[in-house]
């Protein structure tokens, strides 16, 4: 936690959580293909004077958990294309600046989130347990629109049984200013879908 690391996952659909603090002047670079930089207990150091933090995703769809970063970190994450909001996070959008958020992810987590200024367009996959999580998504201009509209996927595998054990949900999730909002279930049989939406314009 305090010395440089470097990691290297190369070609791949690779997934890397930290468990611990990564220290300012560490490299993760995570290759081509579709990765993920995910976190339980872990935290990325901004860079100093003397030591620059790089966080590069490489080629492909990349996620990132938004609990990994902030104001003074933020531009040190680059090519992420993903954005997953299941731990507790406090996130303005526009702040990553090295990426181009397309998309958001809910992976598991009852943590509680607030993400800002995310571009119109950009859509919730949800593909994991998210029950006892409150997740805040603010689109960037809806206040001032009339035809805002959101999309929400969910997506998981087939269980056995149902309920299942593969259940994915999305705990709460807050949407305001949105009047229009498509929810796909696209999970495989037995695979239970629930989201508990707040949203006071939602007309359709």
């Amino acid at each position: 936690a305090t010395a440089k690391a470097t990691v290297d996952t190369g070609a791949g659909n690779d997934s890397v959580t930290l468990a611990s603090a990564v220290a300012a002047g560490s490299t993760i670079n995570l290759g081509a293909g579709d990765d993920k930089l995910l976190v339980s207990t872990g935290s990325v150091a901004a860079s100093t004077a003397t030591a620059v933090t790089s966080i590069d995703a490489g080629d492909g769809t990349d996620t990132v958990a938004a609990a990994l970063i902030n104001a003074a970190n933020a531009a040190q994450f680059k090519n992420f294309e993903a954005l997953d909001i299941s731990a507790a996070a406090t996130l303005d959008v526009e702040l990553m600046t090295g990426s181009t958020i397309t998309g958001l992810t809910l992976t598991g987590s009852a943590g509680t989130s607030v993400v800002s200024n995310v571009a119109t367009g950009v859509g919730l996959t949800v593909s994991g347990d998210n029950t006892g999580g409150t997740h805040t998504i603010n689109v960037k201009g809806a206040a001032a629109a009339t035809d805002n509209t959101f999309a929400i996927t969910f997506d998981g595998a087939a269980a056995a049984t149902a309920p299942g054990a593969a259940s994915i949900k999305a705990g709460t999730t807050i949407l305001e200013g949105i009047e229009s909002i498509s929810i796909a279930s696209a999970g495989g049989a037995n695979t239970w879908n629930s989201i508990a939406l707040t949203d006071a314009k939602l007309k359709t």
